[in-house]
C-alpha cells in the first residue's frame, strides 16, 4: 500500500509541530505533532471532540495555532487564512460539498482563476478540465452541467479543482459519508493512483475499514492530545477503537469487527406503522413493511437502493402513486408533514446541516416541532428555555446551554439537539435517516444510547441507514432494500454486516 517515496526519511510535505489550539479556555489541540509525507495516505481517526476539524483547519489556514508552528516542504510558514495555505499547496474536500450544481463541471473545476477575466476562452477552459477530470479518473465533457452527476462523480470533481488550484497535499473530511461503494471505490482507487505520483493525502473518516484498507499511516486523536501515530500495516480495527476509545467503545465493538448478533423473535405487538404496496417513483417500487409497539426495525441497503426515499415517502415528503400508510385510523397517505407528524410520526433527516438552525439558540431548534403543544398561541421563550435545559441534561449535550446557538456544538451533539427535538412530545413512531452517518464509535454510541431509552418509553423507531453495523447494533429486525424493494428480511436468527452487504448487492 505505500507509495514510493513515503519513507520515514523523507522531507514532510507538511509538518504540524506542538501545536495547541484553544477555545474559551477548552484546549481543542494538546501539544500535538503532525505530518504528511509525500505521496502518502494519512488517515485521522478519533472520537466526536477529539480534535480533528481543528486540526485540519490548523493545517489548512482556517485557523491560526495557538503554539507550535506548521513547516511546509521543511520551511516554517504563517497562515493568515485559508488562501495562504492554498497558495502554499494545501487543498480540502469537505464532507459538504462546496459546488455549483448550476454551472457547469468544467466551471466548477477551473472555478475565478480562470473565469474571472472579462474575456474567457471557452475551448481552453473545457481543455484544461477535461485535463483535470482525466487526472481524477472521470471521462466526460466538462460542459456538461454539474447536477446531473452522481455524488461519487461530484466528489471527483472536487478533488479536480484542488488539483487545479495546484495542491499537493488534499485534506478529504468523511468523504465516503454519503458514498455508496461503487463511487467509494472510485474515490479510493483515484487517491491511490494520485498518491503514486507524489500527490498527499489527508483522510479524516470514521469508516474505519476505509482506513484499514487504504491508508498507509493512521494518527489516532483522543480529547484533544495525540495518541499514537502508526504504520496501517501495523494495527488491526479492534486497536483502533481501543486506542480512540479507551474502554469506552462497546455498543458497536461487535458489530464493528463483524461478528453476527442474534436478532429476537418476531414481535406480536400490535402494528403501529403499516406501509402496503408503496409505490414513490423512480426509487420506491412498491415496499410493505410493519413497525410493531416498541419494536426498532432497521432498513439497510446501499445508496440508490430507496430506502432512504421510502421514508421521504412515508412522512408526506414525496409523492406517492400507489400503495397506503397507515398509523392506527389516522393517515392513510401522508399530505405534507405536518399531517405526518399529527398522525404521530417523527422524523430525524439524512442531513443535519439542513434540519439545523445553525445560527438560531438550541432552544429555538429544540421546540420546533412541538411549539404548538408547549405554549399554544402566545410564544414564551422561558418555557421553550426550561425544556432545553433538561434534555440538554438528559442527553448529556456537551458544552450546551438552551441559548448557545446551536451551530457551535460538534457535529454529533448537533445530532443530539435534533433528537431533542422529537423528545419534546415523543411521537409514537420515529423515523431515523443515517442518525450515525459522519460520527465516529463514541457519538454513535451515544445516539444509540438515545434511541434505545425511547424504545423503553414506548416509541417505535423505523431506522434507515447506509451502515449496516448501526443497524445490527440497534434493530431487532432488520429489512434489506435493493432497487427499490424489500430483497431480504432478518428476524430471530443470527446474522452480520456481511450478510447484508452481500444481500443488498
Amino acid at each position: 500500500m505505500m507509495q514510493a517515496g513515503t519513507d520515514a526519511t523523507s522531507v514532510a510535505s507538511v509538518r504540524l509541530l506542538d501545536i495547541t489550539k484553544t477555545f474559551g479556555g477548552v484546549r481543542a489541540l494538546d501539544h500535538v505533532d503532525f505530518d504528511v509525507r509525500p505521496g502518502e495516505i494519512h488517515a485521522v481517526v478519533g472520537h466526536n471532540g477529539a480534535g480533528k476539524s481543528t486540526l485540519v483547519k490548523c493545517l489548512t489556514g482556517a485557523q491560526r495555532p495557538d503554539e507550535g508552528r506548521v513547516e511546509v516542504g521543511g520551511t516554517a510558514v504563517e497562515f493568515h487564512g485559508p488562501a495562504d495555505g492554498i497558495s502554499a499547496g494545501i487543498g480540502v474536500v469537505y464532507q459538504e460539498l462546496s459546488l455549483f450544481p448550476a454551472l457547469t463541471v468544467g466551471e466548477n473545476v477551473l472555478g475565478p482563476r480562470a473565469l474571472g477575466s472579462r474575456w474567457i476562452r471557452w475551448n481552453e477552459v473545457w481543455k484544461v478540465a477535461a485535463e483535470h477530470l482525466a487526472a481524477v479518473g472521470l471521462d466526460m465533457d466538462p460542459r456538461v452541467p454539474l447536477a446531473q452527476l452522481s455524488l461519487g462523480q461530484q466528489q471527483m470533481v472536487e478533488i479536480a479543482r484542488a488539483l487545479f488550484s495546484g495542491a499537493k497535499v488534499i485534506v478529504l473530511d468523511e468523504p465516503t459519508s454519503a458514498l455508496g461503494l461503487a463511487e467509494t471505490k472510485l474515490l479510493f482507487g483515484t487517491l491511490h493512483s494520485l498518491a503514486g505520483k507524489g500527490r498527499s493525502f489527508v483522510l479524516v473518516s470514521h469508516i474505519l475499514e476505509e482506513v484499514i484498507e487504504n491508508a498507509d499511516r493512521v494518527t489516532v486523536l483522543r480529547d484533544g492530545k495525540l495518541v499514537r501515530t502508526m504504520d496501517v500495516a501495523e494495527v488491526t480495527k479492534s486497536q483502533l477503537v481501543d486506542l480512540m476509545m479507551g474502554t469506552d467503545a462497546k455498543v458497536l465493538r461487535s458489530t464493528y469487527e463483524g461478528d453476527a448478533v442474534t436478532l429476537p423473535p418476531a414481535s406480536t405487538a400490535e402494528p403501529i406503522l403499516e406501509v402496503k404496496d408503496l409505490v414513490a417513483p423512480p426509487m420506491v417500487r412498491g415496499v410493505d413493511l410493519t413497525v410493531r409497539a416498541g419494536e426498532i426495525v432497521g432498513i439497510y441497503g446501499d445508496l440508490g437502493c430507496g430506502h432512504i426515499q421510502l421514508a421521504e415517502a412515508i412522512f408526506g415528503l414525496l409523492r406517492t402513486t400507489g400503495g397506503s400508510v397507515v398509523m392506527g385510523d389516522d393517515l392513510r397517505v401522508a399530505r405534507s408533514p405536518t399531517h405526518a407528524r399529527d398522525a404521530g410520526l417523527g422524523f430525524l433527516p439524512p442531513d443535519r446541516h439542513k434540519a439545523l438552525a445553525a445560527d438560531q439558540p438550541i432552544y429555538r431548534n429544540v421546540t420546533l416541532a412541538a411549539l404548538h403543544r408547549i405554549q399554544g398561541w402566545l410564544l414564551d421563550p422561558k418555557a421553550e428555555e426550561v425544556v432545553t435545559a433538561r434534555l440538554i441534561d438528559e442527553l448529556g449535550i456537551a458544552n450546551a446551554t438552551p441559548k448557545r446557538n446551536a451551530g457551535q456544538l460538534s457535529g454529533g451533539n448537533q445530532q443530539k439537539v435534533l433528537l431533542a427535538r422529537w423528545l419534546v412530545h415523543p411521537p409514537r413512531v420515529l423515523i431515523l435517516i443515517e442518525p450515525t452517518r459522519g460520527m465516529d464509535v463514541h457519538a454513535k454510541s451515544e445516539v444509540i444510547r438515545i434511541v434505545q431509552r425511547l424504545q423503553v418509553q414506548g416509541v417505535s423507531a423505523l431506522l434507515v441507514s447506509t451502515e449496516p453495523e448501526t443497524v445490527l447494533a440497534m434493530a431487532q429486525r432488520v429489512l434489506v432494500m435493493h432497487r427499490g424493494r424489500v430483497v431480504a428480511e432478518y428476524v430471530d436468527c443470527r446474522v452480520d454486516k456481511r450478510t447484508l452487504v452481500e444481500a443488498g448487492a
